[in-house]
C-alpha cells in the first residue's frame, strides 16, 4: 500500500524534483502562503483556512490535469515546529528558500474574523505581514506572477475565488522589513532575537541569487 504522507526533506530532493517538473514529467510542488496575525494561529471553528487551501489545490489539479498522488504541498502548520522556539526559527528562516523552489504559490487569505483576537483578517492583513511579503517576493523573483494565486472570499461573495496574480510586483511588497512580525506584537517577550534579524540572511541569499542569475544571463549574451 502506498504511504499517505510522503515527505521531501532535503534540498537536493526538491531541486531534483524541480528539474523533473521543468521537463513536464511530474506534477508540481505547492507552497501555501497563509494569512493571519503575527504571533497567533489563524483558527476558525469551521476550519475556513483549511477548506480554502484544500479547494485551491483541487482546482489547480483539475485545471492542469495533474496527478493528485504526485503533488506535494508545503503548509506552515505542519512544516514548521511550534513548540521549540529555536527549531521554529530555523525552519522559519528557510521560508524564502521553499517559496522560491515551489512551482506554485497559493496565497490563502479568507476574509474572516480571527478566533483568538477578534480582528478581521484577509488579503489586506496578508500584505502587511513581513514573512508573507518575503515569501511572495522570493517566489516572484524566480517565476514572476504567472504561477501565483490568491484564494479568498469576501463576505458578500457566494463562492471561493481563486485568481491568478497579475502584473509586476508592487513597490510596497519590496519593503518587506516594514511589515508586521510576531516579536513586535508580543513586545519581544521571551524572544532571543527579533524576527527581522532572522530574515536578514535569507534576504541576502535572495539578493545573491538575483546577481547570479543576472550574471549568467549576461554571460549567455556574451556581455
Amino acid at each position: 500500500m502506498k504511504p499517505k504522507l510522503l515527505v521531501l526533506n532535503t534540498l537536493c530532493s526538491i531541486q531534483l524534483r524541480s528539474l523533473c517538473i521543468s521537463s513536464r514529467r511530474i506534477s508540481p510542488i505547492f507552497f501555501h502562503s497563509t494569512s493571519g496575525l503575527p504571533g497567533f494561529l489563524l483558527q476558525t471553528e469551521d476550519c475556513t483556512q483549511y477548506i480554502y487551501a484544500r479547494d485551491a489545490v483541487k482546482h489547480l489539479i483539475n485545471r492542469y490535469r495533474w496527478k493528485e498522488d504526485d503533488v506535494y504541498v508545503w503548509v506552515d502548520f505542519s512544516c514548521i515546529p511550534k513548540k521549540d522556539r529555536g527549531t521554529q526559527m530555523l525552519a522559519t528562516s528557510t521560508l524564502p528558500l521553499y517559496a522560491c523552489l515551489a512551482d506554485q504559490c497559493v496565497i490563502v487569505a479568507p476574509c474572516v474574523q480571527h478566533q483568538d483576537t477578534g480582528d478581521p483578517v484577509g488579503p489586506e492583513s496578508y500584505r502587511q505581514r513581513m514573512w508573507c511579503g518575503a515569501e511572495q517576493l522570493c517566489h516572484y523573483n524566480r517565476y514572476g506572477s504567472s504561477q501565483m494565486w490568491l484564494c479568498s472570499k469576501c463576505p458578500e461573495d457566494a463562492s471561493i475565488a481563486l485568481n491568478r496574480l497579475k502584473g509586476r510586483c508592487e513597490p510596497e511588497n519590496l519593503a518587506i522589513f516594514g511589515g508586521q512580525c510576531s516579536c513586535y506584537r508580543l513586545q519581544h517577550k521571551h524572544v532571543e532575537r527579533c524576527d527581522k534579524a532572522f530574515l536578514v540572511k535569507p534576504v541576502l541569499g535572495l539578493i545573491t541569487q538575483l546577481f547570479f542569475q543576472k550574471d549568467r544571463r549576461n554571460r549567455s549574451r556574451g556581455l
